[in-house]
């Protein structure tokens, strides 16, 4: 097995433009491309479902927003705030848990957790990460770059609402990337 450094030297070696100066790299970077540049999850907005909805007897807001990450890329992200009255409760200060996708997955992935927090009054934010779904970005790097895209996040929600809980939730390269992340953030309430 080999370690994380050796990956990621890989990887930069496996990005860097230019022509290939043997027959053998051809192949090694389509082989590695596999890894990083798995295919993109397509879908479109209406695949979210609608602004506004009911999850049991909560009415559920959806709102839609763009961060940027440290690398510059834009972040495509949608957060799902309950309103517990039925009408809106804007003022409450509600939890919320961050979901990252795997790979080869996006913010879709999320959805099946509305149901389930949401009745609980706990908001649900999902987002693409860089290099997959609507968000830019070529490569993912399984987590690792993916760590500052959920910091980036994070920090948005954080100074939307600075008295709000957070806590992080990822399936695959996002659980890679819930991990890497929370050390960093001691005031993360729940990976």
């Amino acid at each position: 097995q080999l370690p994380f450094s050796a990956i990621m030297a890989l990887v930069d070696e496996a990005c860097r433009p230019g022509p290939c100066e043997s027959d053998a790299q051809p192949s090694i970077f389509s082989l590695w491309n596999l890894i990083i540049r798995p295919p993109r999850a397509r879908y479109e907005m209406s695949h979210m479902g609608p602004g506004k909805f009911m999850a049991g007897d909560v009415a559920v807001v959806r709102r839609d927003f763009e961060v940027v990450n440290p690398r510059g890329h834009t972040l495509q992200c949608s957060i799902f705030e309950p309103h517990m009255d039925g009408v809106g409760d804007q003022d409450a200060v509600r939890p919320v848990v961050v979901y990252c996708h795997g790979n080869s997955s996006c913010r879709l992935g999320a959805l099946e957790a509305v149901p389930v927090l949401l009745p609980l009054g706990i908001a649900l934010c999902t987002f693409d990460c860089s290099g997959s779904g609507k968000s830019d970005g070529e490569y993912v790097s399984l987590g690792w770059f993916e760590r500052d895209d959920l910091a980036t996040v994070v920090t948005t929600i954080r100074s939307a609402n600075p008295g709000r809980a957070v806590g992080i939730w990822g399936r695959s390269m996002g659980a890679a990337s819930c991990l890497m992340h929370a050390p960093r953030d001691s005031s993360i309430k729940a990976a």
